[in-house]
């Protein structure tokens, strides 16, 4: 082996020097990327799990609480309908009930009313009656008018003061306190004259003066 020239022995030595004192950094090793699980499908178990949750039982209560509101319950008489407690068999109460609709006789399914009921019938009717009345006064008055062409007594054979009585009482029927209203009914129904109604319609309508002043 033949000696290198000095030219190239130089360059070598200055090489090795500098690889002392600057030595070359180790490579880092590379991190190895994981591999990813695949996901799993859900089984039967967890998606039943999911729709049985708690968490949405308060909106299902919500719902139903609204599909209850929406389609309220529709209240059914007390008692059974008069074909049914004649026959006395079992009623449904509905209108028609299905024993009568079963019998092919829908029309007379029909229930008794109430006291109320019955009470709120005898005032219409008593107010209806003084209403007619009113009405046939007024208008024998307009024809007597017309008769006497407005001469002195024209509307003589009127009793005016039973007229205002009679507008008073059915006043109070229309606008009186539902308590007022049955007393006054039932006097009218009793035969009470409309002078006496009136007057004690007065002494109603001053006492409840008085106390709203006091």
């Amino acid at each position: 082996m033949y000696p290198l020239p000095p030219q190239l022995q130089l360059q070598a030595q200055a090489q090795a020097q500098y690889t002392v004192v600057h030595p070359q950094p180790h490579p880092q090793p590379q991190p190895q990327p994981q591999p990813q699980p695949e996901s799993q499908p859900q089984t039967q178990s967890q998606i039943q799990n999911k729709h049985q949750n708690p968490t949405t039982q308060p909106s299902q209560n919500a719902n139903a609480s609204a599909n209850a509101n929406a389609n309220p319950t529709k209240t059914r008489p007390s008692a059974s309908c008069i074909p049914c407690r004649n026959r006395k068999v079992k009623c449904n109460r509905q209108t028609p009930c299905s024993t009568c609709l079963s019998r092919s006789h829908p029309e007379q399914c029909t229930y008794t009313t109430t006291d109320t009921d019955r009470s709120a019938m005898k005032s219409a009717e008593t107010i209806a009656d003084l209403r007619r009345k009113i009405r046939a006064l007024k208008m024998q008055i307009s024809e007597d008018e017309s008769d006497d062409n407005g001469e002195e007594g024209a509307g003589g054979g009127v009793d005016w003061r039973e007229l205002e009585a009679m507008e008073t009482v059915f006043g109070e029927m229309r606008e009186g306190e539902e308590g007022v209203v049955e007393g006054v009914v039932g006097m009218v129904r009793e035969g009470v004259g409309m002078g006496k109604l009136a007057g004690y319609v007065r002494h109603l309508r001053e006492s409840q003066a008085v106390v709203e002043v006091v």
